[in-house]
């Protein structure tokens, strides 16, 4: 009779050399060994209860629907946890308020909560420190409160506590100093509880929330769009909910004369003998989470050969929430010293994976270095550099390292992409580097712009040696099924009907890079074609349209891109799919970096297009008088004549870096002229057969412009360049 064998609560150490032997007779000056420490799954049934106070920004500048939607998203928490569970609540503007201290989230405290959660409004200025240190005095009080739901005088804290901490400005009252709130942050802040932080917009001070996040073991979550307030908080709480392991230690031992050169981690390092003895403090862990510790050391010659020389000794202390236990774990590295080395031993791929992760990781940070001080082409070649290394390693990697390093790579073209000009940079570029490298050196998950359902579902299909890994942004399994379900949140705060998501090329087009997309209904998930999709952009109630296809074209992964759609007729408008591409154009990159004022002048500085109003740009025939252009005046004030500027020269630069309201006014404006051409006159039969093609596809004027189009001239992505009939639908 077979016995069911227990799973693991333990944490696995495990130590692996860049290669398995050396030569014996050479000191060798440099080599690694990985120090890897991976968690078991956090069964439901087995989580503990976790305290957690949210910090809400209700300032002038969060009234609306960022306001409501953070209400919802509150709802969305509320409900994901138990009734063993407690949440407090504080609100700041000038002021500070506890709006509900910690109470028990069982049926009597949700009741309460959904109460408070509608009284709150927003307010003034955003004393961001009061409502901090109110976050952290309210989550480390101890035993709370009278009446019923609440938790009793006396009771404990549960063993998860955390803070998170939202905020869309710069703190402008009570102490505004980084410095001072990470001193008295230092000073406050109780063992095991952790603090995250959710900068919305662009406007708030990244490198204060990343510093109050790494002092308060957390991370920073940049939330530039609507959909990502849900997201992050799903991301945080599917964290906090599975949280496996705590007050983790690691001690690294150089042995047998081998010394300690470095340790690649941003973690706390205590010195305790020079080159010989460190002990690194890890933090917490999630369930099927790892980290990494990339050593450095250096080896002595030996006198005759050692087929098990130890080179490294790593011990692991922490505390196991699973188990309510103290553990210990430690393990040696071991490699082999020969007379002979082998010519062909390969690397090993665990270590040249975390290689990888390092020599990116610090490629972003030297490039976002640089592109602060306004060297962007710097910035760049950095980011090229590492990007040539980390591919050239690919070969070295087993099939699960590669899907790692893969994510690496995805990120760094990103980043390359967001030094694209110093609006773009400033707008966007800084605050996704500065998340993305702390994600890195934490190897926790931290992004707010997600995959859709289908990305997220293929995600929960692969194998259990790479969750939690890279090639996924270090997410666990509870934390993609916590965002999937968050995802229903924003569709019920919101007026939204529908969603883009990723579609799988179907006739992949060799010559290019390119990326699909298509709109269904987002609740039926059935595709919505194109002649509802134009009655919505077109409609200035239906702005979240706007900003889908907005936040769609700032994430995507290329510096520059052309947009493309199929051809469609009035008569095969409402048989025809939205759909479009992406298609990578380098050449548009760098031809569009500097944009042609004149090129559109004519148009732009008409007084019809310059009627007082703030339109976001202007409608005319090209020069052939085959196509209808809708091309952006410059939104530069007066003041400040080239603030956006740069901004122009192509689609990817202007919805990154321009004006958020004129790139979503330019939406409308483009939804007008679709909607004027297509639904808005008679047509006689002939003119409802002629086909035309929406895109961005001209490349000839480096003035970014949006174009309908008698014929695909300019089309890069061939399958859209024929012309579907309304009789092959039939």
């Amino acid at each position: 009779m077979l016995t069911e064998v227990e799973p693991s609560t333990k944490l696995q150490l495990s130590v692996d050399s860049e290669f398995v032997a050396y030569a014996r007779d050479q000191f060798i000056e440099s080599t690694y060994l990985n120090c890897s420490f991976r968690a078991p799954v956090c069964p439901e049934g087995d989580r503990k209860p976790v305290d957690i106070v949210v910090v809400l920004d209700r300032s002038g500048s969060m009234a609306g629907s960022k306001l409501d939607l953070c209400k919802k998203t509150i709802q969305f928490l509320m409900g994901e946890l138990s009734s063993q569970d407690r949440l407090g609540l504080v609100t700041y503007d000038t002021n500070v308020k506890t709006e509900f201290h910690l109470m028990k989230m069982n049926e009597k405290g949700k009741e309460e909560t959904e109460g408070i959660l509608q009284k709150i409004k927003a307010g003034s200025s955003t004393n961001l420190s009061g409502g901090l240190f109110h976050g952290i005095q309210e989550v480390q009080r101890q035993g709370w409160g009278f009446g019923f739901g609440f938790g009793l005088k006396g009771d404990k804290p549960n063993p998860v506590r955390s803070v998170l901490l939202l905020t869309d400005g710069e703190a402008n009252k009570g102490i505004t100093s980084t410095e001072k709130i990470v001193e008295v942050m230092k000073g406050t802040l109780e063992p095991n509880v952790s603090v995250f932080t959710f900068g919305y917009g662009s406007d708030h001070n990244v490198d204060m929330l990343r510093e109050i996040a790494d002092v308060g073991g957390g991370v920073y979550y940049f939330v530039q769009s609507v959909d990502g307030v849900s997201l992050a908080f799903a991301d945080c709480l599917g964290g906090l909910l599975s949280v496996v392991a705590q007050s983790i230690k690691l001690e690294c031992f150089g042995m047998n004369g081998c010394k300690i050169e470095s340790i690649k981690t941003r973690k706390t390092t205590n010195d305790i003998v020079s080159n010989k003895h460190y002990e690194i403090e890890m933090g917490d862990l999630y369930g099927e989470e790892g980290r990494d510790v990339l050593i450095e050391v250096s080896m002595p010659t030996l006198p005759a050969e050692n087929m098990e020389f130890v080179a490294l000794e790593c011990r692991l202390s922490y505390v196991n929430v699973l188990d309510s236990s103290l553990d210990k774990v430690e393990v040696c590295g071991v490699v082999q010293r020969l007379n002979e080395v082998p010519a062909d031993q390969a690397p090993n791929s665990c270590v040249t994976q975390q290689r990888n992760r390092i020599i990116a990781v610090e490629a972003l940070e030297q490039a976002d270095e640089a592109a602060k001080k306004g060297r962007l082409d710097e910035g760049k070649i950095i980011l090229q550099t590492a990007l040539d290394r980390v591919t050239c390693n690919l070969k070295l990697l087993n099939e699960d390292d590669q899907t790692g390093s893969a994510g690496l790579i995805d990120d760094l073209k990103e980043c390359r992409g967001s030094l694209a000009s110093m609006s773009v940079y400033e707008k966007r570029g800084l605050r996704r580097m500065r998340a993305k490298v702390q994600s890195h050196w934490a190897q926790r998950s931290n992004d707010a712009e997600a995959e859709d359902e289908e990305e997220l579902s293929k995600h929960r299909q692969i194998s259990a040696s790479t969750v939690g890994s890279s090639a996924f942004g270090y997410r666990n399994t509870k934390k993609m099924n916590m965002m999937t379900k968050s995802r229903f949140v924003p569709e019920s705060a919101r007026t939204m009907s529908i969603k883009i998501k990723r579609k799988a090329l179907n006739r992949p087009d060799g010559r290019y890079n390119v990326l699909q997309y298509i709109a269904v209904d987002a609740v039926t998930d059935k595709e919505i074609t194109m002649e509802s999709w134009i009655r919505l952009i077109s409609d200035p109630d239906s702005s979240d349209v706007a900003r889908q296809m907005t936040d769609i074209l700032k994430n995507a992964p290329y510096e520059a891109f052309r947009f493309e759609t199929p051809g469609v007729s009035p008569n095969t408008l409402s048989l025809m799919s939205f759909e479009f591409v992406l298609v990578e154009d380098s050449y548009l990159a760098s031809f569009g970096s500097t944009p042609d004022k004149d090129a559109f002048a004519e148009f732009l500085t008409s007084p019809s297009c310059n009627d007082g109003s703030k339109s976001a740009g202007c409608v005319f025939t090209n020069l052939g008088g085959d196509a209808t252009l809708v091309a952006p005046r410059d939104w530069s004030p007066e003041s400040s004549p080239s603030l956006y500027s740069s901004s122009y020269g192509h689609l990817a630069n202007f919805v990154r870096g321009a004006p958020e309201e004129q790139v979503l006014k330019m939406w409308q404006t483009v939804g007008n002229v679709l909607k004027e051409k297509y639904l808005d006159h008679k047509l006689s039969s002939s003119e409802a057969d002629t086909p035309k093609w929406f895109s961005t596809a001209g490349g000839g004027v480096a003035w970014f412009h949006f174009r309908l189009d008698s014929r695909p001239k300019y089309y890069h992505y061939v399958p859209y360049k024929a012309f579907v009939t309304k009789e092959s639908f039939n």
